[in-house]
């Protein structure tokens, strides 16, 4: 009987040993970077993107919140790894545009190459023109996911609950010369609770993780 009593105190202090562990263990779950260029057309490359110089337009879709911080994060991350590159951040562009009272034409030029797949040459022109710039960046943003999913829990045998968060962004380089885009990649962050970690992160820190990965994916400079 002593044996017995023994063999489940010994049991008892291993299982609250490895919940001590696990409580010790325990921390934020990282924040997972992932880019895909979906389309690069022939010929273009970072040296023709340099050469022509890069405006980046109004972001679009998502939070006015999201869209700032993601902008805050290209732009740091364009201007870190590449500060010869001529480039215009979103609110510059903007004001240029707003000045040469072409804020509609451009709007128009999205709807419609939204619509149809075909770019206006001839808006095109007149935007690169304005702006004395070659490339256009289009970002649009996807919603901030959240999601929770139940399973059983291999600490406690109990079924628990488990959250997973991303952000995402799409982006579409418009040359103004020839017309139509020359490249077009996305970037995700995204994490998700484990055993053993939480989800610490903001919404805002995904969203400059997604403004960051997508800027070096344009660059053609990856995370290491």
């Amino acid at each position: 009987m002593n044996r017995l009593l023994d063999a489940c105190q010994a049991h008892s202090h291993f299982f609250a040993l490895i919940l001590l562990l696990a409580v010790f263990l325990a921390c934020a779950s990282e924040i997972g970077r992932r880019a895909e260029v979906q389309y690069v057309k022939e010929g273009f490359d970072a040296e023709e993107l340099r050469a022509g110089g890069l405006a980046c337009l109004p972001i679009a879709g998502g939070q006015p919140g999201n869209r700032q911080i993601l902008s805050a994060s290209l732009n740091s991350t364009i201007q870190s790894l590449d500060p010869d590159l001529d480039y215009l951040p979103a609110r510059r562009t903007a004001e240029i545009l707003n000045d040469a009272d072409m804020v509609e034409t451009y709007q128009d030029a999205i709807v419609k190459y939204q619509a149809s797949g075909i770019a206006d040459k001839k808006v095109l022109q007149a935007i690169g023109q304005a702006l004395n710039h070659r490339y256009l960046f289009l970002i649009t943003l996807g919603d901030f996911q959240e999601e929770k999913d139940t399973r059983e829990s291999f600490l406690s045998g109990q079924v628990e609950s488990y959250d997973s968060k991303k952000a995402r962004a799409l982006g579409q380089l418009w040359d103004t010369v020839e017309g139509g885009v020359v490249w077009e990649g996305t970037s995700q962050a995204a994490s998700a609770d484990t055993e053993f970690t939480t989800i610490d992160a903001t919404e805002d820190e995904f969203y400059a993780v997604a403004g960051e990965v997508l800027a070096r994916s344009l660059l053609g400079k990856p995370m290491r």
